[in-house]
């Protein structure tokens, strides 16, 4: 018997010695992003833990994308040194990416070096911090409060992809919300893209 999460699928391929990932998304996810936004100001009301300063985030989940398209977040360093947040869609495209199943949305393809589980325990706090490789963060349980260099907070969980990229600077911070453990995906990229 096959067991199938209605929120996600991740299908991985392995290509050249390389493992390239590429993931499936059901419509349902494509229509429903669970990113926290802030509130109208771009910041959000949180309360704030006294022993590392991280928030956990109280504000409302995003407005659902357009059909056609995958939402996505990028976090990145500007011109100035800070981490700033960016939100981004790929464009989706019917395609016949398996048949006889009936036909899908998809988006190009992107490169990979490497993939792995992510697995962050309740109570986890990373203090400020960039990321040591590009990489792209896929939901599947749990929630995390990450926290830019402006200020901004979001809360990300099961359904949400965030490309990071703040490879420089003094990078974001990040915590676990709630008691559930945290899992993700995580695919490394190659340094430009």
């Amino acid at each position: 018997m096959i067991h199938q999460r209605p929120s996600a699928g991740l299908a991985l391929v392995l290509a050249g010695g390389l493992a390239v990932a590429a993931y499936v998304l059901t419509i349902d996810v494509l229509l429903l992003s669970r990113s926290a936004h802030a509130a109208e100001s771009g910041k959000a009301d949180h309360a704030r833990d006294e022993a590392s300063g991280v928030a956990c985030l109280t504000g409302k989940p995003s407005p659902r994308p357009e059909k056609g398209g995958m939402q996505y977040v990028r976090i990145y360093t500007d011109s100035d040194g800070g981490t700033r947040f960016e939100d981004l869609k790929l464009e989706l495209k019917e395609v016949d990416f398996a048949p006889p199943a009936p036909p899908v949305q998809l988006s190009a393809f992107t490169s990979a070096n490497q993939w792995a589980f992510f697995v962050l325990p309740p109570g986890w706090k990373g203090d400020w911090h960039p990321t040591p490789k590009r990489q792209v963060f896929f939901y599947l349980a749990g929630q995390t409060d990450i926290e830019v260099a402006d200020g901004t907070i979001r809360r990300f969980g099961p359904g949400d992809a965030i490309l990071v990229e703040d490879t420089t600077g003094r990078g974001h911070r990040s915590c676990v919300v709630g008691d559930e453990t945290a899992i993700q995906a995580v695919v490394q990229m190659p340094d430009e893209e």
